[in-house]
């Protein structure tokens, strides 16, 4: 009896913690299928991040409205006043994600409140003056989300 007692806890325990992992901290700053990262100066201990693909960048944290999706590139640095070990396990995520085609959403609207989301830049812009990251949310998958995905993956399409 005690063996299903403590499967049962053990079973709610996993549960608990996997919706813990996955759970937001506020809006989504940004949702995006990444093609591409580059890590700048280098990918063992980089100050800057280019992430390239498709975008929606929060507008209005109070209404939780996005802007329609931008073909380009983020421009990101480690904000000033943020953890960069912290910021570092982020774009490695974002790097890890590149080219698979999954829909995720990142960084926290909270932050962007502050910092803003950034900006998408067009692919032919030279890269400078990269906007502060707006750290909070891990990167996570937003592939059952389909209103977001479909508005994506359409602006993915070749015109």
């Amino acid at each position: 009896m005690k063996a299903i007692y403590l499967g049962i806890f053990v079973s709610i325990a996993a549960l608990v913690g996997a919706a813990t992992e996955s759970s937001a901290s506020g809006p989504i700053a940004a949702y995006a299928i990444v093609e591409n990262v580059v890590l700048e100066p280098n990918s063992t201990t980089p100050d800057r991040i280019q992430v390239w693909g498709v975008f929606m960048l929060e507008m209005s944290p109070q209404s939780s409205t996005y802007a329609s999706p931008q073909r380009g590139y983020l421009y990101y640095r480690i904000p000033s006043n943020n953890d960069a070990k912290a910021t570092r396990a982020v774009w490695a995520d974002l790097k890890k994600m590149a080219g698979t085609g999954t829909t995720i959403g990142f960084g926290s609207g909270n932050a962007a409140i502050a910092t803003g989301a950034g900006r998408v830049r067009k692919v032919t812009e030279t890269p400078a003056n990269p906007d502060a990251f707006p750290i909070g949310n891990p990167v996570i998958s937003m592939n059952d989300f389909a209103p977001i995905v479909n508005q994506l993956k359409s602006a993915l399409s070749p015109k």
